[in-house]
């Protein structure tokens, strides 16, 4: 072999090694790019759930449409976020579907409380009665709801972790 053949495998194994680095590199950052969507989506769960539960409470204190009318728009939108197809790991896919099921115990919930408040009392035991169930499903919805919120948390936090794993790989393959 002459030099010459040498010396140009030598640059075709360091253009490969480079090409092969370089599309390593862009991969990690495709991944970092993705999980930090994820971030971003759980995110926007938890500040809707957390919006909901402000308006349940809302809703207990004054039973006015409003919060009514804003908790089931807030649910639509948990629903799209939830469905967005970001998270499609099978543990990201188990902690949405504890989302959902909660989210449809808390929509039950909701609406109980809701025809509960509307439905006519005759008399003072009923009032009574009413106003205890309206305690009990407030309470069982913030609580219900604090569950959506943790799940959304630990979607959040393991795309956090995903996102500092790939950066250290990435780091690592970058050679800083």
């Amino acid at each position: 072999m002459t030099i010459k053949t040498k010396f140009l495998f030598s640059i075709l194994g360091i253009v490969t090694l480079i090409f092969i680095i370089g599309v390593s590199i862009y991969q990690k950052t495709q991944q970092i790019g993705k999980e930090i969507k994820k971030t971003e989506v759980a995110q926007k769960i938890v500040q809707v759930a957390t919006s909901q539960k402000g308006l349940i409470l809302d809703y207990y204190r004054y039973h006015e449409e409003r919060p009514k009318v804003q908790w089931q728009l807030l649910l639509r939108t948990q629903n799209n976020l939830m469905q967005s197809g970001v998270f499609d790991t099978q543990n990201e896919q188990l902690i949405l579907k504890k989302i959902n099921e909660t989210n449809e115990l808390v929509k039950s919930i909701f609406f109980e409380l809701i025809t509960n408040y509307e439905k006519p009392k005759l008399n003072q035991t009923e009032i009574t009665s009413s106003g205890e169930l309206e305690e009990v499903l407030t309470s069982q919805l913030l609580m219900k709801t604090q569950v959506s919120i943790t799940q959304a948390y630990l979607l959040s936090a393991n795309s956090l972790v995903n996102i500092e794993t790939r950066e250290k790989e990435f780091n690592f393959m970058a050679g800083i």
